[in-house]
């Protein structure tokens, strides 16, 4: 994975919706293990741009590499789609978490089904983000039992783990 080049670089990328140009000619890098915040205002097409990230969304125009991965192209295989998509995460603003399982459930399923990862060793790291967020007494909750309220740390710091 890390080969000294930056985890994503993107130059000049543009994504447009029909007429509307959402994204107009953005360009920069990110780091492998740099932690970085993406902050504008409403409709400034943020969300846009990580959804090209994995490939959830093409790009219009410019040049976007993920991983090494040249995400410039119109098609890709489905293959490589899913090496970019198994190494690529993110936190969005709305997340979903299955309300029928626990917490430590909800960490480990994707790092199980996703990357083949044994439980035991899945349920290892899960334990460790959420001892490292603070929420490790939280690991055998229901979501329900704690995300209902609003104000709660807990709340915005569950997908972080």
């Amino acid at each position: 994975m890390n080969s000294g080049e930056p985890a994503i670089i993107f130059q000049d990328v543009k994504k447009n919706f029909g007429p509307l140009q959402v994204l107009k000619g953005m360009s920069g890098q990110i780091n492998f293990g740099e932690v970085v915040s993406i902050i504008g205002p409403s409709g400034c097409g943020k969300s846009t741009l990580l959804r090209c990230f994995n490939r959830l969304e093409g790009i219009s125009g410019g040049r976007l590499t993920v991983d090494n991965i040249d995400l410039s192209v119109s098609k890709m295989g489905m293959k490589q789609l899913r090496q970019l998509r198994a190494n690529v995460g993110m936190v969005f603003q709305q997340f979903n978490l299955f309300p029928h399982m626990t917490v430590l459930d909800n960490l480990t399923l994707a790092p199980r089904k996703v990357l083949h990862q044994d439980e035991k060793e899945s349920s290892r790291m899960a334990r460790s983000y959420l001892d490292k967020v603070g929420l490790g007494e939280k690991a055998n909750a229901i979501p329900t039992s704690f995300l209902a309220d609003k104000s709660s740390a807990s709340r915005s710091l569950v997908p972080c783990a």
